[in-house]
């Protein structure tokens, strides 16, 4: 037997079915763990100017001074003192200690205020006075292999499609490659290669 349940009843269910859900998101707890700061170093007397030194180089917006502040205060508090008051001072200080900025290696503030250039990757070549270097796209347009405009009639505005010796090369067959000592093997070509002296 077929049994329809009216609009209404539906209605509910999904609506019940959405309030369950919304339920067990608000009484789910996530477990955050909390940052862990380096005490030793941040709340030591000595180490005040070195950290103040490490903020203003960093632009950071931290206070140092109102950090030991609020731990001497939490520090100073009776022992019959309220919870709600150790807590609260607690939540100040983690506050402030949260926006005290990470140690700077020492190299880095050797620079100064200029950046400095460790390494170059990847330098271009040098080609002399008036050469042109083109793109890859502008290079096989006009070796006519390779089209990406006027083509919304046939595929779409963000398509291409390759011809000539660049669709051949998409094409080809790549051989399995068998190294053994100082040769490489190219099985379907009956190629031998040398290895190069500089390759281990």
């Amino acid at each position: 037997m077929l049994v329809f349940k009216s609009l209404s009843v539906l209605k509910s269910f999904h609506l019940e079915q959405k309030l369950v859900t919304y339920a067990r998101f608000v009484h789910h707890k996530f477990h955050l763990v909390k940052p862990s700061y380096d005490t030793d170093y941040l709340l030591n007397p000595a180490n005040i100017p070195e950290i103040q030194h490490n903020i203003e180089h960093r632009k950071g917006v931290g206070n140092i001074q109102l950090v030991h502040e609020l731990n001497s205060k939490l520090r100073s508090l009776p022992a019959n003192a309220g919870e709600a008051e150790r807590s609260q001072l607690n939540d100040q200080l983690q506050a402030e200690l949260r926006k005290i900025p990470n140690r700077t290696h020492p190299g880095v503030l050797q620079h100064g205020a200029d950046p400095k250039v460790v390494r170059y990757y990847n330098e271009k070549p040098s080609l002399g006075e008036g050469a042109k270097v083109f793109e890859f796209s502008e290079m096989t347009k006009k070796m006519n292999i390779f089209r990406m405009e006027k083509l919304g009639n046939f595929t779409g505005h963000k398509s291409y499609y390759l011809t000539g010796e660049l669709a051949e090369l998409t094409e080809a067959p790549c051989p399995p490659v068998h190294c053994t000592g100082d040769h490489f093997n190219f099985h379907n070509e009956g190629l031998t290669l040398e290895r190069p002296t500089h390759v281990q």
